[in-house]
């Protein structure tokens, strides 16, 4: 799907250079998280000004405190927070693993990264400069994203290492996370967060995928 992303962000009027794995996020937090009550008993951290994030929370049934990421680690440590959801990696750059206690094994959502240019200023450079900046920026952005996969999976050993204890849903609370995520994804779509057309596509592949495992 990457360059289907890049093209609808080209046709915005942004310049992309490719999408850098950023990872699944996991709960982490003070006290164990394994059902959706124990998350919705949690002081649960979101990041501020992210629409897609607060909606699929409201799904949930979720009242979570929303932050910058640069208030998340003194809120931690205040207790004013006691749980959020990232990737690995980024918990042990920022240093919140430091402040819980339990990582709950069960991938919420994937993230990702990438920079964009809006054209307006990209096409103030020659056409030359423009191909030599893609060219240099494209194969960049092709090494950041095989590396930060890679520390990724490095860093969910790296945090377990650090002390956390790992728990995980049972069966049946694993089938009413499964059916609360459902629908998130169709409010979300019904919202305008997410086309259909997209998540069709995003289901046809993971479909394709899992029978060739």
């Amino acid at each position: 799907l990457d360059p289907v992303i890049q093209q609808g962000l080209e046709e915005g009027g942004w310049v992309s250079f490719g999408l850098i794995d950023g990872g699944f996020a996991y709960v982490m937090s003070e006290n164990p998280v394994k059902s959706i009550t124990d998350l919705r008993n949690q002081k649960l951290w979101l990041p501020a000004n992210d629409e897609g994030s607060a909606k699929a929370a409201k799904a949930f049934e979720l009242s979570p405190i929303l932050l910058n990421i640069g208030s998340v680690l003194t809120s931690l440590q205040t207790g004013a927070v006691n749980a959020f959801a990232a990737p690995p990696v980024a918990a042990l750059t920022l240093q919140w693993y430091s402040r819980v206690n339990y990582l709950t094994d069960m991938p919420l959502l994937y993230t990702f990264g990438t920079l964009g240019i809006h054209e307006k200023f990209f096409k103030r450079l020659s056409a030359e400069d423009q191909q030599v900046v893609r060219q240099v920026l494209e194969s960049t952005f092709a090494k950041l994203d095989t590396e930060s996969r890679q520390e990724n999976l490095s860093a969910f050993q790296a945090v377990k290492q650090q002390g956390l204890e790992v728990v995980g849903p049972s069966p049946e609370q694993l089938v009413e996370w499964r059916d609360y995520a459902k629908r998130a994804t169709a409010e979300l779509v019904e919202e305008g967060e997410i086309s259909q057309e997209m998540l069709d596509q995003l289901n046809a592949i993971l479909a394709q995928q899992r029978e060739g495992q």
